[in-house]
């Protein structure tokens, strides 16, 4: 097969997939292209941060108040930062539950408990910050999956905004929960979750930013792939198309364009993604998948974290 029949046969391939709809009342702009853009996505950051940070400080403040009590609390123990993406299949639930058992701790997102083959794992903290994670109409399932996960491990601790910690107790769920600050600030660079976030809204940063809060001794990461720029496809329609491959689920595509009316658009955001990594420090923090584009942390072997244990 020449390259061009393999060209072909990867854009027919993902067109074969299910596709759904990504729906948005608000297309992203190119922030990147000019002085005055970058000087107008701050502006905007500011105005959005003066209407929500009152609010997050008034209903979040119980929450925010016991995320300021553990700050640097886990200086002694390590961590691994688990996100979803297809490097998550290097791990398997036994070594997880070795590693906790001596003494490391474990951080999840978003429907963790749909990868069957690693959510016999419980993991110690699962973080949240999409509006449809609880509430998710178009995945009905993965919302009372997800539910019913959470009631039958309530010793996993639970972060999110306030909102979301609102919607865990709407549930009736009993989890201890702890509350960030979900505004964003661009040019602050701040990665504090009791302060408004210098880097975009990706649940698996704020993660990171959480396991940092906490000063573990040693952070490990695995399933920040941010292999988003391959997973970018356009069809007959010029619709921008995104390839979702995610470990533990069958691979699907959204069509993104409300939201990316051109691919330029999804790549300017594509940038800003890969630019918020320079939020976070270097030291103590190890990327446990060799073929990542994340290429902010000194990358090690997964063998060589877990035997450092």
């Amino acid at each position: 097969m020449n390259s061009t029949e393999r060209y072909i046969k990867e854009n027919q391939n993902v067109k074969a997939l299910r596709k759904f709809i990504l729906s948005s009342n608000r297309s992203r702009k190119i922030y990147i292209d000019s002085v005055h853009g970058i000087l107008e996505r701050n502006l905007l950051s500011l105005i959005r941060f003066t209407r929500r940070y009152p609010i997050e400080i008034l209903h979040g403040f119980k929450g925010l108040k016991s995320t300021y009590k553990i700050r640097r609390s886990k200086s002694k123990i390590r961590a691994l930062v688990i996100g979803n993406g297809p490097s998550q299949g290097y791990l398997n639930s036994e070594m997880l539950d070795q590693f906790t058992r001596m003494g490391g701790e474990t951080i999840c997102v978003n429907y963790w408990n749909l990868n069957k083959d690693l959510a016999t794992h419980v993991p110690s903290w699962m973080l949240f910050s999409d509006p449809a994670t609880l509430n998710n109409k178009l995945y009905k399932y993965k919302t009372d999956s997800l539910v019913d996960y959470l009631r039958k491990n309530q010793n996993i601790k639970i972060v999110g905004p306030y909102w979301l910690i609102e919607q865990v107790r709407l549930k009736g769920l009993n989890n201890p929960t702890y509350s960030i600050i979900d505004s964003e600030l661009p040019f602050l660079k701040n990665i504090n979750p009791l302060l408004p976030r210098g880097y975009v809204s990706m649940t698996l940063y704020k993660a990171l930013a959480w396991a940092i809060h906490l000063g573990y001794s040693e952070i490990g990461i695995v399933g920040m792939d941010n292999t988003y720029p391959r997973n970018i496809f356009c069809d007959e329609d010029n619709h921008t198309l995104n390839l979702n491959i995610h470990s533990g689920t069958d691979d699907y595509v959204t069509d993104q364009s409300e939201m990316y009316p051109t691919i330029a658009s999804k790549m300017a955001d594509l940038f800003l993604l890969f630019d918020s990594l320079n939020c976070f420090p270097v030291k103590g923090i190890v990327n446990l998948d060799q073929y990542s584009l994340t290429d902010r942390f000194r990358k090690i072997s997964l063998n060589e974290f877990f035997q450092d244990g």
